[in-house]
């Protein structure tokens, strides 16, 4: 018999339909109209109020929030859950309009990545697993759905252990890493959040440090410049967006004005391997990002911050030192 399962007190059962389910969003839908409608899960999270519970409807309005927390005929909540994916624009508007004229309030429940990936909006409740996790904990119940509640709170509980304690430096895991780029942009003086970039080869984690910049010199009209945190290391790019054939000229000048502003600012750079884009590394800083900010597992506030003034202060020395890009064809 396989025994890739952790020792759990939840039934075997239970926790193996959990483990094989745990990804798949209509479980946690389904799970936690269960608790909401039979314990005070609601209350927890400040989402109701009063001694009643609330009846709680799936997919209410032809599906466009994943639950509703109704009081007879009228509802007090809507509540879209996320699990591993972002919520588009054109999604949210509709959900807004829809519990403007409900006259009813908009929760969203985030777990792993999401919680890194919806734009934020006043007004409106943003929930993650820590959170849940505690509201959930801090309920009482018996019988099944009490079962029910303790095998999700022991299965949330082992990923909200990367909410949380030291960083791993060694570790994939997307939400740590969502994490300590939140973390890192905590101390930046501008406020940014990572995001999910998927690319060819997967999806990728970014943390832009908002420093998008256009030039007025002679032949870099068609550039954008910019810098980020993305596959760990901290990298100077150039967006080019006029000829095909004009791009890695346009890459190896920035590279060049790259590493005269380093000297100048007394910051090491690298060159980056060459690949002809839409979108180019010219450098970066040495090393992994991770052994720049961590101290002891946590990240260090000053240090995050330096790399921020380190990052910024070679990118514009880099501008001042574009010269004006001339291609030449054979």
């Amino acid at each position: 018999m396989p025994t890739d399962r952790p020792t759990t007190e939840t039934p075997g059962g239970l926790a193996l339909v959990l483990d094989r389910l745990w990804g798949q969003e209509v479980t946690h839908k389904l799970i936690l109209a269960e608790l909401f409608r039979h314990t005070e899960l609601g209350t927890s999270l400040g989402l109701w109020t009063g001694d009643d519970l609330p009846s709680v409807v799936v997919e209410p309005s032809r599906g466009i929030f994943d639950l509703a927390l109704n009081r007879g005929p009228n509802t007090v909540g809507f509540i879209e859950l996320k699990f591993g994916a972002e919520s588009g624009q054109n999604q949210r508007e509709r959900q807004r309009a829809w519990a403007e004229a409900a006259n009813a309030h908009r929760s969203y429940i985030l777990l792993g990545t999401s919680y890194f990936e919806i734009p934020r909006e006043a007004s409106v409740r943003y929930i993650g697993v820590p959170e849940l996790l505690t509201a959930i904990t801090a309920t009482t119940t018996v019988g099944d759905v009490g079962e029910l509640a303790r095998a999700y709170v022991e299965r949330l509980g082992r990923d909200a252990r990367v909410w949380v304690g030291e960083h791993d430096p060694a570790t994939a895991n997307s939400v740590a890493i969502l994490r300590l780029y939140q973390e890192i942009a905590d101390a930046w003086p501008v406020t940014v959040n990572p995001w999910r970039a998927t690319n060819p080869a997967g999806p990728d984690w970014i943390l832009n440090g908002d420093a998008w910049t256009t030039v007025d010199i002679a032949g870099w009209q068609s550039a954008r410049f910019y810098w980020e945190i993305a596959g760990g290391h901290l990298r100077f790019k150039v967006e080019w967006n006029g000829e095909r054939l004009d791009r890695l000229t346009a890459r190896t000048a920035y590279q060049r004005a790259l590493e005269i502003a380093a000297r100048e600012v007394g910051v090491d750079v690298e060159p980056t391997v060459q690949r002809s884009g839409r979108s180019m590394a010219a450098a970066q800083l040495p090393g992994a990002v991770r052994d720049c900010v961590l101290v002891e597992g946590r990240v260090a506030p000053e240090h995050a911050r330096r790399l921020y003034d380190d990052a910024t202060a070679i990118f514009d020395a880099a501008l001042r030192h574009l010269e004006p890009l001339v291609i030449t064809r054979r």
